[in-house]
């Protein structure tokens, strides 16, 4: 069966970037793609829609990580070129020219327009050694280059990716992946002979059979039981208060108990909620930064789905501890669907540096 007809995935690479992403600009840039990866372009706010050009192409918002788009070629070596277009739920326009072509070695397969970039992990397997790759939460989203050369198997340890190959002299391909705390990893797959074929990106050590969150629902009810002791941070906008009544800290954990206070007669729903570093000044010249930093835990009995009116809902929204660069702030911001009450405020280090120590 000739290559026509096999599902592929495509990897793209980016020739030029000439607009910087501000208000109003629109982001655009070129790709030339092929069959031997995958790409994804990771945006910073989920992505409202996604459309091709033509048939040549098909762009696809990936479900479990709604801020990312992977783009499939539906006919190998195309001539000419063809365009996607991506507009993101902050009315953010980003524009691409793809065309099909071979690609360089050193040629990247995810891109971060507005985001910071990531170091790919080099991955080896051969026809008689499997790959097992260990992430350090459990994968909920992966796609892999060329299916005509290589596959991937999600181990019943959830956090374990295995990369199989019966294909001599294979071309580089890719396989890329999201865990459950938001975080992506892009894995550049050769040929080759290594040592030992267990791949433990952040050195976790061991294979994770069981997700129990039993302790951070723990961590979370002690935080609620504790008068709010914050009044200053936070935003009001269209008779509706975003704020932080408490910020918490463990020895790995970050913790906010955050509530959301409906003053209007309207029902409030909430479209998503997004939580992510930004640079705190930009030149014309520079695109602004966004470094997305999910919640690692939130207890499934809460929920900013809808806030009626005249009501309020609270949450205990668990991070892994960080602190705040003095260059940047830390966001919170919630959109409504389908209406106009987009609230958000910045945190700055400051304001997490007297964080209540908690013990469960």
């Amino acid at each position: 069966m000739g290559l026509l007809y096999k599902k592929t995935y495509v990897i793209a690479s980016m020739l030029f970037v000439f607009l910087t992403i501000n208000a109003g600009d629109i982001y655009t840039s070129s790709f030339k793609i092929n069959f031997d990866k995958v790409i994804h372009i990771v945006l910073p706010y989920p992505i409202e829609q996604a459309s091709a050009g033509s048939e040549l192409i098909e762009a696809t918002i990936v479900q479990e990580k709604n801020n990312i788009v992977k783009v499939v070629a539906m006919e190998e070596n195309f001539s000419g070129e063809t365009n996607l277009v991506i507009i993101d739920k902050s009315g953010q326009m980003y524009s691409y020219q793809i065309r099909y072509d071979t690609l360089s070695k050193d040629d990247p397969s995810v891109f971060y327009p507005a985001g910071a970039e990531k170091k790919d992990y080099d991955i080896v397997l051969n026809k008689n050694n499997k790959a097992f790759i260990i992430f350090p939460s459990e994968i909920v989203y992966y796609k892999q280059g060329n299916e005509s050369s290589i596959s991937t198997t999600l181990s019943s340890a959830k956090n374990v990716i295995e990369i199989a190959t019966d294909t001599l002299g294979f071309q580089e391909s890719n396989v890329f992946a999201v865990d459950n705390n938001g975080n992506e990893y892009n894995m550049v797959i050769n040929e080759g002979n290594a040592q030992h074929y267990i791949y433990d990106l952040n050195d976790v050590n061991v294979a994770k059979i069981d997700n129990n969150n039993q302790y951070l629902q723990d961590m979370c009810n002690v935080a609620l039981e504790n008068k709010r002791e914050i009044y200053n941070l936070g935003v009001t906008k269209n008779k509706v208060t975003l704020s932080i009544d408490n910020i918490f800290v463990t020895d790995k954990y970050l913790l906010f108990i955050l509530t959301l206070d409906n003053n209007s007669t309207i029902n409030l729903d909430i479209d998503f909620t997004k939580f992510f570093f930004v640079d705190k000044k930009v030149s014309k010249n520079e695109v602004q930064q966004f470094i997305d930093t999910p919640p690692i835990f939130v207890d499934s009995k809460y929920s900013f789905t809808t806030v009626a009116g005249k009501s309020s809902v609270t949450i205990p929204i668990v991070f892994n501890k960080f602190t705040i660069p003095d260059d940047k702030f830390f966001r919170l911001e919630v959109f409504e669907k389908s209406g106009g009450r987009h609230l958000y405020f910045n945190l700055r280090n400051k304001d997490i540096m007297n964080a209540i120590s908690i013990d469960r």
